[in-house]
């Protein structure tokens, strides 16, 4: 299921079905995190949400030069982000690149004291950055997680930079703001099984 997201940082915060159970480091730019040893998250990518949103403002304060620099850095970083972090989640489906991930107790979810102990042990683990840990502690013990990724659209966000480069270069700043406005949007939260571990990672010439 996608819905419309913003990156979300991850508290340990009790029992609740709907209640985040760590804190997650997010990835800082050209910095990778790995997440509970299976998906990767793309600091690249995060660096690319950062530039276009810094683009918005400088073409919004009238420095288009500024603007420029800015989308053709994210957009020479997001080749890298493609070879390192890209996966595709269903075979019609685009390639996307992690962003972040969240994890909750399953919706259904109803404590015992018996899976209160799992959950105080498997927030410990968390804590200590154990978290691969942690989430095999509650999967054995038959605790059902919603795992979810933060997810950025490679295809169309291809399109969406070049197209910004080239409406700023002939001075369309209404377009390349909407075109940068696009990718902001574009981004997805996907529920993924733990189990189901994409390929992350594709030669260019597979991409575009």
């Amino acid at each position: 299921m996608k819905l419309p997201s913003k990156l979300a940082m991850l508290t340990l915060a009790g029992l609740m079905a709907s209640a985040p159970l760590f804190s997650v480091q997010a990835a800082t730019d050209n910095q990778d995190v790995v997440i509970a040893d299976t998906i990767k998250i793309s600091g690249n990518a995060k660096a690319v949400v950062t530039d276009v949103r810094s683009a918005r403002f400088a073409l919004f304060d009238g420095q288009t030069d500024a603007a420029l620099e800015l989308v053709k850095k994210a957009r020479s970083v997001f080749d890298s982000a493609i070879l390192n972090y890209a996966m595709k989640i269903d075979a019609a489906g685009d390639f996307v690149i992690p962003l972040d991930r969240s994890i909750t107790l399953a919706e259904d979810f109803k404590p015992t004291k018996e899976s209160e102990k799992v959950l105080k042990k498997a927030g410990e683990l968390a804590q200590q950055g154990n978290e691969s840990d942690a989430i095999k502690l509650m999967a054995d013990a038959g605790i059902d997680l919603d795992i979810r990724f933060v997810l950025l659209p490679v295809l169309k966000n291809i399109t969406n930079l070049d197209s910004a480069i080239s409406d700023i270069e002939n001075k369309k700043f209404y377009e390349a703001n909407m075109k940068l406005k696009a990718i902001e949007t574009s981004i997805e939260l996907e529920e993924l099984n733990i189990e189901e571990v994409p390929q992350q990672g594709y030669p260019l010439k597979e991409v575009k």
